[in-house]
């Protein structure tokens, strides 16, 4: 998509939006979880994956824009090449890579609390990841580190190449492990950083505007919500309402919305 001289109201928002849905799109067909890494494809070639390294690196110096979800160990690794990817970090991202059960296995087995349950799960992520037996529990850690290697780095260093191409030394402060870090850490969204971004459009509020922004402020996103504990006939409710109406409010929204969702199966 082309942007020329973009004249949107919202401060370069259409240019940020093109930003993120492309991204979107495109961490659709990365493998992982919380954290992913591109694959290879049959329709991409050296080209191609040059052209998405410089929109990764278009997108940070137009507007600071970063893929958090893609895996900092892989852009590290694009950045200053594979062998800057220390363990510590290789295996920070590579939990993070795991479904949840996955990462509960494998960290049990980094603690040394490994069940007899867990080994079952820990086989299928053997298995998985093309391996079909457990070493012994003295070789297990090793294991899992070549593991980690091969998932993040091994089987996309062609496409690591491409990016390495368009993105190496293009910002100089992203040299090393640290400085990708705190970019990725400062990134990250928490209620406080959404908080601190929410500016009134008029200095001069007066009180009912003013205790509408702090209603805004106070709520906690989707941990103000009731959770129900069926196994325990068990009602957790939030305790931030300010007063009775807005309990009835929410409580009534969330009942008639038909939003419910189960977490354990």
């Amino acid at each position: 998509m082309e942007l020329i001289n973009e004249k949107a109201l919202d401060g370069e928002g259409v240019s940020r939006e093109v930003y993120s849905a492309f991204w979107e799109l495109f961490l659709q067909q990365c493998e992982g979880e919380d954290e992913r890494v591109p694959r290879l494809r049959p329709d991409y070639s050296e080209k191609e994956w040059q052209a998405v390294g410089r929109v990764w690196i278009k997108g940070y110096m137009d507007h600071n824009i970063i893929p958090i979800r893609l895996s900092p160990a892989f852009i590290l690794s694009c950045c200053q090449g594979v062998s800057s990817v220390d363990e510590e970090l290789l295996m920070m991202s590579f939990l993070r890579y795991l479904s949840v059960t996955e990462r509960e296995s494998v960290e049990k087995v980094l603690e040394g609390n490994l069940e007899e349950i867990d080994e079952e799960d820990l086989l299928d992520l053997f298995s998985r990841m093309g391996s079909h037996c457990l070493p012994s529990k003295d070789k297990i850690r090793a294991a899992i580190v070549v593991m980690a290697h091969k998932a993040l780095l091994q089987e996309p260093k062609f496409i690591i190449d491409c990016f390495h191409s368009s993105i190496h030394n293009a910002v100089p402060r992203l040299l090393t492990k640290e400085s990708i870090m705190e970019l990725y850490e400062n990134k990250r969204p928490t209620n406080r950083k959404v908080a601190q971004m929410i500016k009134p459009s008029n200095e001069s509020l007066n009180p009912q505007e003013q205790a509408a922004l702090t209603y805004l402020l106070r709520l906690c996103g989707l941990s103000r919500r009731p959770v129900a504990h069926t196994c325990g006939a068990v009602l957790e409710l939030p305790c931030t309402y300010s007063s009775y109406p807005d309990f009835r409010a929410e409580l009534d929204s969330v009942l008639s919305g038909d939003c419910f969702t189960m977490d354990i199966l």
